[in-house]
């Protein structure tokens, strides 16, 4: 189980204060968010992950996730026996940050270029650090288009109406200006729930998630598909 988790940091001071043993494990001795049990998970160390911020300069092979281990004091309402806290500026199985990812899309949507252009604009515009060229392709640009799309899906859905000019509905090639606005609305957004404030799609997403009941209520995120609400 995946839970959006707030750092109040940028990734690279989140990573560089874990590895130094500064970063403080958060504590749900009063709740577990898989069983609700009281005095039940336990913090069960990490996993590694790759993770990319091309427009800040900062990459990590090793980004470390907090994992925790329910011991199902209460009764779990889903399957896993873990749960893990995924900073809210990622996207659940992608290395690069959601900023990143919304600024990549709005290069493509907004000036409407070929999907060629698109790719080398990205490049030159949005990446600040050495080798991640490979990581933008037209393949990977379609890709983040759809998470993009699917994020504005999820909005509309809930019925959430937290950016301003938001399309009532949205059909594909046909709602190209209602995702322009969409993106546009989130890339300005600044939480209302959050302490300190934060601006940008990251904080849309923890609004939306918390919003949408948080882990209390396994929300869905509005960016990417965690793991507990993937098939199989």
């Amino acid at each position: 189980m995946q839970i959006a988790y707030h750092i109040a940091t940028s990734l690279a001071n989140y990573y560089h204060d874990f590895q130094s043993g500064k970063w403080s494990i958060p504590d749900f001795s009063d709740e577990c968010p898989i069983c609700s049990g009281a005095d039940c998970a336990k913090y069960w160390g990490t996993y590694t992950r790759r993770v990319v911020e091309p427009m800040s300069g900062f990459s990590a092979d090793d980004f470390p996730i907090m994992r925790f281990r329910c011991f199902r004091v209460g009764k779990p309402h889903v399957r896993d026996v873990t749960f893990s806290l995924l900073p809210l500026e990622l996207v659940p199985y992608r290395r690069l940050s959601v900023k990143f990812l919304l600024e990549a899309v709005l290069v493509r949507v907004k000036r409407k270029l070929s999907w060629l252009k698109a790719e080398a604009a990205v490049e030159e515009e949005l990446v600040d650090l050495v080798g991640v060229d490979s990581l933008v392709s037209v393949v990977a640009l379609m890709s983040w288009v759809l998470l993009m799309e699917e994020g504005l899906l999820r909005l509309v859905a809930s019925g959430l109406r937290l950016v301003e000019g938001m399309p009532d509905a949205f059909a594909g090639d046909e709602g190209v200006d209602g995702l322009v606005a969409f993106l546009e609305g989130a890339k300005g957004y600044v939480s209302t729930r959050l302490e300190p404030r934060i601006r940008g799609p990251d904080a849309l997403a923890m609004d939306f998630y918390l919003m949408s009941g948080g882990w209390q209520n396994n929300a869905a995120f509005l960016f990417g598909t965690p793991s507990q609400h993937r098939g199989g």
